[in-house]
């Protein structure tokens, strides 16, 4: 299967991704995790595998922890 790249046409290539550069690898990985950490408090669970309350969840989402009973509401 031949590749069409900027008009001509290589018959001995294959079709399939393209790779990146090192830089572009870079900065799009830079940009994933700058994204992730953004966001990264939107996956705190409010239970540990084990079944126990998440310290972190407590600590992120006060509220919230009030409803599922894990701290006493403040008055």
């Amino acid at each position: 299967m031949g590749v069409l790249r900027n008009g001509k046409y290589y018959p001995d290539e294959k079709a399939g991704g393209t790779k990146l550069p090192p830089l572009a690898k870079q900065t799009q990985t830079s940009r994933r995790m700058m994204e992730y950490q953004k966001h990264d408090v939107d996956l705190i669970q409010p239970y540990t595998p084990d079944g126990k309350p998440n310290p972190d969840f407590i600590k992120h989402y006060p509220k919230e922890s009030v409803e599922y009973g894990f701290i006493k509401e403040r008055k």
